[in-house]
């Protein structure tokens, strides 16, 4: 996926805003006497929702509830101390995340296909890994060779990996022992498709639970957006492909299943669709 330029896209398509943010949080009981820009600090959830309606219905560009963030219209209001908090408040508490996420759920993605060696890109992925993990003193393991090349969106499917290597990080974290965190790449073929696997020695996924791990918004984690196992189920689809799980106390293996085509038939699916 390609990010174009605010510019470029003003010059070729139509761009939606949202709407009278001060309008909407009128209709939901935040009368007019009321600083709106108080909300960020005092209610900063339901100033996520509007945000998330607004992309709902449709809007591509989401402004910040922030107009009157200044000394002059703060001070009636005896927050003139508190602009900076006002201000950067969408910083804080994962706000861009939970929206960005949002985005990617509610809008159709459109994947920008290219014949990419797999064995190539899932060295470039564990490159970008690797020093975090080390950071957190996680080993790292790959086992692969001989991987054939897959049409992906590189940028889509690497965002899917990393999703899950977020969520073997937590595992690991959250671990009652002292024992090493390791967290493992394999990948190999089999019949028309390639499977790649991430496996971690973490917590585990309780039973009770591993039904509702790719539902929106379902998250075991304090300051979770729910979003990110629905990201990677929604870009795996766009691969048209496969993911899977097992998990039990001390193992998790994420399974990712897509098609691997020779060029004649990557051709065919791909720029038919």
């Amino acid at each position: 996926m390609v990010m174009k330029s605010f510019r470029e896209r003003l010059g070729k398509e139509i761009i939606v805003f949202d709407g009278g943010t001060g309008t909407y949080l009128y209709e939901k009981g935040i009368f007019i006497n009321r600083c709106f820009e108080e909300l960020n600090l005092t209610n900063p959830e339901l100033v996520k929702q509007v945000h998330r309606d607004y992309l709902l219905a449709g809007a591509d560009v989401i402004e910040t509830n922030t107009f009157g963030a200044n000394r002059f219209k703060l001070t009636p209001h005896g927050l003139n101390e508190k602009i900076y908090e006002i201000k950067t408040i969408n910083n804080q508490n994962t706000e861009f995340e939970i929206l960005n996420n949002f985005l990617f759920t509610v809008r159709p993605l459109k994947p920008e296909f290219m014949l990419v060696n797999l064995k190539t890109f899932l060295d470039r992925f564990s490159d970008f890994i690797i020093p975090e993990l080390k950071a957190k003193n996680i080993k790292f393991k790959k086992n692969y060779n001989n991987l054939p090349d897959v049409w992906i969106d590189e940028k889509l499917f690497k965002q899917a990996l990393l999703n899950l290597i977020q969520n073997s990080i937590a595992a690991i974290k959250n671990q009652e022992n002292d024992n090493e965190g390791t967290i493992e790449i394999d990948a190999y073929s089999q019949n028309n498709y390639v499977i790649i696997e991430i496996t971690d020695n973490g917590i585990g996924i309780q039973e009770e639970i591993q039904n509702k791990i790719f539902d929106p918004y379902f998250t075991t984690k304090s300051n979770g957006t729910g979003l990110g196992l629905t990201i990677v189920y929604k870009i795996v689809k766009e691969h048209n492909g496969y993911i899977s799980f097992i998990s039990k106390k001390g193992e998790t293996v994420f399974s990712i299943k897509i098609p691997c085509y020779n060029i004649e038939q990557g051709l065919i699916e791909y720029t038919s669709k």
